[in-house]
């Protein structure tokens, strides 16, 4: 899918960016997000339907190290139920920016 393309592009570009606010305690996690979405993408393919399983690779991959990252910025337990819900919404947002009508 073009659009996460797109999300590893914005987050190579605001990287640096987001690790200058208070907000860098989230690149591991937004980098994580986005990789295995990728590869889901990848592997799985823009077939309709298969949202649901696209879904569960990412947060197969996800959430040993989502809850990891959990543990290193204080949080003790992150629910894998609510990691899945995150990945999705995180994934549903960035496929709201609009595709590019021409190549940068």
């Amino acid at each position: 899918m073009k659009v996460l393309h797109i999300g590893e592009e914005v987050a190579i570009i605001g990287e640096p960016l987001l690790a200058a606010s208070p907000y860098a305690m989230f690149l591991p996690l937004v980098s994580s997000t986005l990789s295995f979405a990728g590869v889901a993408e990848a592997t799985i393919g823009g077939a309709s339907g298969t949202g649901a399983q696209k879904l569960s690779q990412v947060t197969a991959g996800l959430i040993p190290q989502a809850q990891a990252w959990a543990k290193s910025v204080g949080i003790e337990h992150w629910p894998e139920a609510e990691i899945e819900k995150w990945a999705s919404a995180f994934v549903d947002a960035v496929k709201l920016v609009p595709q590019p009508t021409t190549k940068a």
